[in-house]
């Protein structure tokens, strides 16, 4: 990522933060940085262990899977469907 592509990313995370939360991380300490990035982490991987022993959510995933694979097997087969024309064009010259 270069500069240009930093600063950008870095003001987007800025706005998202609210300027109150960004000042004070620009004011912290390279070790309180440190011990957050730990902290933070580590909340994360909580949230993420929490959301997958989630019974409830378990089950309405798999009935969302359940219903939707119809339409994504018919979606699938219209892609291959498309690809397979486009590439017929392409080998003729027309694409």
């Amino acid at each position: 990522m270069d500069a240009e592509e930093f600063d950008a990313k870095k003001r987007k995370l800025e706005k998202k933060l609210g300027a109150d939360l960004s000042v004070e991380l620009q004011k912290s300490s390279n070790d309180r940085l440190k011990d957050l990035v730990v902290n933070l982490s580590k909340e994360i991987e909580k949230i993420e262990q929490e959301k997958e022993a989630d019974a409830k959510l378990a089950k309405l995933k798999e009935m969302l899977k359940d219903l939707s694979g119809g339409y994504n097997d018919a979606r699938k087969e219209k892609k291959i469907r498309l690809q397979y024309c486009l590439m017929t064009l392409q080998e003729r010259g027309e694409a």
